[in-house]
């Protein structure tokens, strides 16, 4: 629908034409309220950004504290097994949090989107209407790629909490060495995709975090 609302305002007449458009009257401006809505945007990315930082290192977190016990670095099993359990249930409230975010930032980013469309219209100069509108193409297909970077790197999180959650609950009944050694091939291999699943996290973000700074005024 936005890129038929687009279409319809760079065909406005005088758009395309080498004549100059002969004089009309002046009409009223569709009210839309940039600012408003760009600060809304930058403040629900900001925030949905965050989250997502705030999210991956609370799985790394849980992650550290289980290598811990399969390393044989804790004094503590018991209690360490405990903290790690609660650790477990904060990094599943903070991916849901996420989660959440996320769908606020996109209905922001669509508001934003279409009050950007619906404001061409009131760029009489053609010119103008023209880059204003090649912008919005430029920035929208930015955003989107970033809501996929950063969609996917969450859905990552829920498929490696189940294995971490699956290695940890086999130790629940079973905690001592014997049972941390016999699950150091896994443990291996949790840890790899970890490595890869936080870097790719990282990217996301931080190419977030550069296009919402580029939206700032400032």
């Amino acid at each position: 629908m936005r890129k038929l609302a687009l279409a319809l305002v760079l065909a406005l007449p005088g758009f395309n034409t080498a004549e100059p458009p002969p004089p009309q009257p002046a009409k009223a401006p569709t009210k839309v309220d940039g600012v408003k809505l760009t600060e809304r945007f930058i403040k629900a990315g900001g925030e949905a950004v965050h989250d997502m930082a705030e999210a991956k290192l609370q799985v790394q977190t849980t992650l550290a504290s289980y290598n811990a016990l399969v390393n044989e670095l804790s004094k503590d099993r018991r209690g360490d097994y405990k903290k790690l359990q609660k650790e477990v249930a904060e990094t599943n409230k903070r991916v849901s949090e996420a989660q959440r975010r996320l769908a606020t930032m996109d209905g922001e980013a669509n508001a934003y989107f279409d009050g950007w469309t619906g404001s061409l219209e009131n760029i009489t100069n053609p010119e103008l209407r023209k880059r204003s509108a090649d912008r919005l193409e430029d920035s929208e297909k930015r955003y989107a790629a970033i809501l996929t970077a950063l969609q996917q790197a969450r859905k990552e999180f829920d498929p490696f909490m189940t294995d971490l959650g699956d290695q940890i609950t086999y130790l629940g009944h079973d905690l001592n060495p014997s049972a941390a050694a016999s699950l150091k091939p896994d443990q291996l291999k949790l840890n790899e995709r970890g490595e890869k699943l936080f870097a790719r996290a990282d990217d996301a973000i931080r190419t977030a975090n550069d296009y919402i700074r580029a939206l700032r005024p400032e």
